[in-house]
C-alpha cells in the first residue's frame, strides 16, 4: 500500500473556560468538541489525521479554583487528542496535582527539554520525552518544547528539574527521531509542540527548519501563521463573526504580516512553518501537509513537506453542542452557578481584561485593581504605591457595561496568592518597573499596572534602562500622610510584623477619588507652611483632595510602602527587586483579589447610599440608570457638613477601636453597666459631634437627624461580645446585619450630596439612584448602589507611541 500524500493535523492551545462566552465566536467546550469530532470523522486512510494540543488547560480558571483542575479531565479525554505538551499553567497547583491529572488522561503529554535528574526522565512523572506515531503509513515524531522565561515564573518547581536550551534540545531530539538506522525512530516527519512566546517560536522554527517540519505553539493567546504557510483560509472572517473592532484589527494585522513575510521570501525558501491557534475553545486549526516522497532534503524515499495549508475554524453559536461534553459542562456550571451568578455591583465602563492590552499598556481594569490594592492598606499600613503584573488579569475578555457578577471577578483573578505589603526604596521600585517593561512589546505577564505613580518608558532603549521618569502622585502622598496623622491620634499596634487583622479590612477607606481625579482636578491645592502642625493641617484641609500635596519625582533613596502581589514579591516574573524590601503584611495575612473586590463593592454600596440623596425617584435601579452625569452633582468647593460628619466619625471610631482593643469589656454579671462601657463611649462620640453641629446650626433639617438617630440607636444596642472594628462599623453605618443596611431617607436635594472620601473607593462622576420605596436594602438592592467607573488616566506612557 502506498503511503498517503497528505497528513492532516487538528491543533489547538490555551483552553481555560469550558462554558461559552457572550459574544461571537462564543467558544465553549461543547461546541468545540462537536467541531473537533466532525473534522476527525472526515479523516480517512488517504488523508490521516492527528489531533495535537500545545498546553495550558487545567489552570487557571474560575472552575479550576474550585475543582483544582478535575473539571477539565473528562473534557480533554473526550476530544480524542493524540499528543499534548505541557504549558506553564499545568504547574499552577504543584507537581503532585499535575502528575495526578495527566496520569488519568487518555493521551500522552510530551516534554523534551525539561527533565528530572532524580528519575533521569522527563519532568513530571507520567509524561514522555518524545513520541513516535504511525499514521497511515507515515512515522511522525513529536517533541514538546518550552521556554525558560515562563519556567522562571513558576513558584513550585521541584529543585531536581533541569531546563535545557530549547533550540539545542529540539535539534538533538529531531535528529535522533529521523535516524533511519534506529528502527524505534526512523521518522518521516518531526512536529514540535511548543508552549512559548512568538519570538522564541520564530527562533526555534528558523534554527531547526532542516530537522523540524512544523512548529505548533501556544502561550500567546492570539492566532498566528508564519511565512511558511503556503495557503491560509478563514471562512468565518467573511461572515463577520469576529467579536468587536479590536479583534478585527488583530486579524487584519496578522494577515498583513503573513502576506508581507510571504512576499519577502527569498527564492527557494520554504519560509517559517509555524502556527498558533488562538485561545479558549474559540479557535481550531485544520492544517494539511502535502507530502513529497521523492528525493529531498532528508534523503531518497523519505517523506517531506511540500506545502502547508491552514484553515482557521472559529467556534460560533451556529455549531451544535456535543451532548456528552454539554452534560459535563452543565454539571460543572450547576455546581458553581448559585454563588457565582450573584451581582456584586455595576460598572459604567467596559472592563478591558484582554491579555493583549493588560500585558502591553495601561488598562482600566489594571488601574482599578492596583488602586484597590493600594487603598486597601493605605490607612492601616500607609501604602502609597500599588504594582500589579498584567499577567494576574487572566480572563482575556472585555466585560460590558452594567452588572458585575462574582463570576466575573473570579474569572479575572483565579489565582489564590494574596496582596502583600512591602517597604521599598525608590531605586528598588525603579528596578521593578524596569523589569516590568523589559520585554515589551512581547506580551509578558510581568508588564506592570500601577497606582499612586505615573511613569514613562522608552522601549527603543536597552532593557534595564527604559524607564525615563517616575512620578509619585499627590493623591498617594496625601493618603500616606493621613495614615501618619491617624497614628498620632491612636497608639500603633504593638508587636513585630503588622497583621492584616489590624488593618482596615472591614471597609475601604478615604482618598477614594484620588488617581481618577488627578488628571482633571484643575488647580493644585496650595502647599502649607512647614511649621504648621500636623493636626491643624488635617483639620483645615478636610475639604482638600490631596491635603496640600503635589506630584513629585520618585526619590531613589527614599523608602516607600508598596502593595503588590505575593507572586511578584517572591521574585517571579523577574521581580527580584520586590523581594529585597521589608515585608509588612505577609502572604498569610494578605487579602485575596476576589475578597478585595467583594469588600470594595460592599463598601462602595454603603458609601453611595449615604452619599447621594435624590428625591422624586420612582423607578427601579437598572444598569441603564448607572451612567455618570455630564456634571456630577457633588460638592466640589466649600465645606460639606455631611462629609465632615461621616469622615470625623470614621476617624474617631476607628481610632477608638485601635486605641486599646482590650477596652472591649468582659461580661460582668455583677455590674451590668460595665458591659455597656464601650458602647457608651461610642455613643458619646456620636453625641459630641451631633451637639457641636446643632450648636453651629449646621445640621440639615431632617436629613441629619435621621442619621444621628440611627448612629445613637445602634451604639446603644451593642453587645459586649462584638469585636472593636465591628463595633465601630456598626456605630458608623447604623446597622448590625451586613446583609441588611438601613438607608437614609431620600429627602435631600442633589446639591446636598457630599463628596464622601471615606469608605468604598468611590471614583468621580458617578451618580447613584435607589428605590425610595424600601427603607432597608436587600443584598440585591445594595449591589445597585455599588457603581464604579474605572478610567485610563495616563499612568503609563510609552514614549515610542507618542
Amino acid at each position: 500500500m502506498n503511503p498517503p500524500t497528505s497528513l492532516r493535523i487538528l491543533h489547538f492551545n490555551d483552553v481555560y473556560h469550558v462554558a461559552p462566552g457572550a459574544r461571537e465566536p462564543v467558544g465553549g467546550a461543547a461546541r468545540f468538541g462537536s467541531l473537533m469530532h466532525l473534522l476527525q470523522q472526515q479523516g480517512n486512510e488517504s488523508v490521516p489525521t492527528l489531533t495535537l494540543f500545545s498546553g495550558d488547560a487545567y489552570f487557571p480558571s474560575l472552575e479550576s479554583s474550585i475543582s483544582r483542575g478535575e473539571h477539565m479531565l473528562p473534557v480533554l479525554n473526550r476530544l480524542n487528542i493524540d499528543a499534548a505538551t505541557l504549558g506553564n499553567h499545568e504547574f499552577d497547583q504543584g507537581i503532585d496535582v499535575l502528575e495526578s491529572l495527566i496520569k488519568r488522561n487518555n493521551f500522552p503529554w510530551v516534554i523534551t527539554n525539561l527533565t528530572d535528574r532524580e528519575t533521569g526522565g522527563p519532568a513530571a512523572r507520567n509524561s514522555v520525552g518524545y513520541l513516535v506515531k504511525q499514521v497511515g503509513g507515515i512515522r511522525v515524531g513529536i517533541i514538546g518544547i518550552i521556554e525558560k522565561e515562563w519556567l522562571d515564573t513558576l513558584p513550585c518547581l521541584p529543585p531536581t528539574f533541569e531546563y535545557h536550551d530549547f533550540v539545542e534540545s529540539a535539534r538533538d531530539m529531531a535528529t535522533r527521531l529521523r535516524d533511519k538506522q534506529n528502527e524505534n525512530m526512523a521518522c518521516d516527519l518531526v512536529i514540535c509542540l511548543a508552549h512559548m512566546r512568538l519570538h522564541n517560536d520564530i527562533k526555534l522554527a528558523d534554527a531547526c527548519a532542516d530537522v523540524v517540519d512544523l512548529v505548533l505553539s501556544g502561550h500567546d493567546h492570539f492566532y498566528y501563521v508564519g511565512s511558511g504557510i503556503d495557503e491560509f483560509v478563514d471562512p468565518s472572517a467573511k461572515t463577520g463573526v469576529t467579536a468587536g473592532a479590536s479583534d478585527a484589527e488583530d486579524d487584519h494585522s496578522m494577515l498583513a504580516k503573513w502576506k508581507k513575510e510571504r512576499a519577502e521570501l527569498s527564492p527557494g525558501s520554504t519560509g517559517r512553518r509555524l502556527v498558533k491557534s488562538g485561545t479558549d475553545f474559540r479557535d481550531l486549526s485544520e492544517i494539511v501537509l502535502q507530502l513529497d516522497t521523492s528525493s529531498g532534503q532528508h534523503g531518497v524515499g523519505t517523506s517531506h513537506v511540500a506545502s502547508v495549508a491552514v484553515i482557521r475554524h472559529r467556534v460560533t453559536s451556529a455549531i451544535p453542542e456535543d451532548p456528552e461534553i454539554k452534560q459535563m459542562v452543565d454539571k460543572i456550571e450547576a455546581h458553581l452557578s448559585k454563588a457565582l451568578d450573584k451581582v456584586v455591583g455595576y460598572t459604567t465602563e467596559e472592563w478591558d481584561a484582554r491579555s493583549t492590552v493588560c500585558r502591553t499598556q495601561e488598562s482600566n481594569i489594571g488601574n482599578l485593581s492596583a488602586d484597590l490594592m493600594r487603598l486597601c492598606y493605605a490607612e492601616g499600613a500607609g501604602v502609597q504605591i500599588g504594582i500589579l503584573c498584567g499577567g494576574a488579569i487572566r480572563s482575556d475578555t472585555v466585560y460590558p457595561k452594567g452588572k458585575v457578577q462574582l463570576r466575573d471577578i473570579m474569572q479575572i483573578f483565579p489565582f489564590e496568592d494574596p496582596v502583600v505589603v512591602v517597604k521599598l526604596t525608590g531605586d528598588q521600585i525603579r528596578r521593578a518597573l524596569e523589569n516590568g517593561v523589559s520585554k515589551w512589546p512581547a506580551q509578558e505577564g510581568r508588564f506592570p499596572q500601577v497606582s499612586g505613580i505615573r511613569f514613562e518608558f522608552d522601549p527603543n532603549r536597552e532593557p534595564g534602562d527604559r524607564v525615563t521618569s517616575i512620578v509619585i502622585t499627590a493623591a498617594a502622598k496625601a493618603t500616606a500622610k493621613r495614615a501618619l496623622a491617624a497614628s498620632f491620634e491612636s497608639a500603633a499596634p504593638q508587636g513585630g510584623r503588622t497583621r492584616a487583622s489590624t488593618k482596615s479590612r472591614t471597609s475601604m477607606h478615604r482618598a477614594a477619588l484620588e488617581n481618577a481625579t488627578e488628571a482633571s482636578a484643575g488647580q493644585q491645592p496650595q502647599r502649607r507652611s512647614s511649621d504648621a502642625s500636623l493636626d491643624s493641617e488635617f483639620e483645615a484641609d478636610t475639604d482638600s483632595d490631596y491635603g496640600g500635596e503635589e506630584d513629585e519625582l520618585l526619590d531613589m533613596n527614599t523608602t516607600y510602602v508598596v502593595a503588590t502581589r505575593d507572586y511578584m514579591y517572591q521574585g517571579h516574573d523577574g521581580y527580584d527587586a520586590l523581594n529585597e524590601g521589608e515585608l509588612i503584611v505577609d502572604e498569610e495575612n494578605g487579602i485575596s483579589f476576589s475578597d478585595l473586590y467583594r469588600r470594595f463593592f460592599r463598601g462602595l454600596a454603603v458609601t453611595n447610599s449615604l452619599k447621594f440623596q435624590r428625591s422624586s425617584y420612582a423607578n427601579s435601579c437598572s444598569a441603564a440608570r448607572h451612567a455618570p452625569p455630564a456634571e456630577p452633582a457633588v460638592a466640589t468647593t466649600g465645606a460639606s457638613e455631611w462629609k465632615r460628619l461621616i469622615i470625623k466619625h470614621a476617624d474617631d471610631l476607628r481610632a477608638l477601636a485601635r486605641d486599646n482593643p482590650s477596652a472591649l469589656p468582659k461580661k460582668d454579671v455583677t455590674n451590668p453597666a460595665a458591659n455597656d462601657s464601650l458602647a457608651c463611649r461610642i455613643a458619646s462620640i456620636v453625641q459630641k459631634y451631633h451637639d457641636g453641629l446643632v450648636t453651629r446650626s449646621q445640621v440639615l433639617s431632617g436629613h441629619g437627624s435621621h442619621i444621628i438617630k440611627a448612629l445613637l440607636s445602634s451604639a446603644k444596642r451593642l453587645s459586649e461580645d462584638q469585636e472593636p472594628l465591628r463595633v465601630a462599623r456598626t456605630a458608623l453605618f447604623g446597622h448590625e446585619d451586613v446583609s441588611s443596611i438601613p438607608l437614609p431617607d431620600a429627602n435631600g436635594s442633589d446639591q446636598d450630596a457630599p463628596r464622601n472620601d471615606d469608605a468604598g473607593g468611590l471614583l468621580p462622576g458617578v451618580l447613584v439612584n435607589r428605590k425610595d420605596t424600601r427603607s432597608y436594602a436587600s443584598e440585591g438592592l445594595l449591589a445597585e448602589w455599588a457603581v464604579v467607573s474605572p478610567l485610563i488616566d495616563g499612568r503609563i506612557k510609552n514614549l515610542s507611541l507618542h
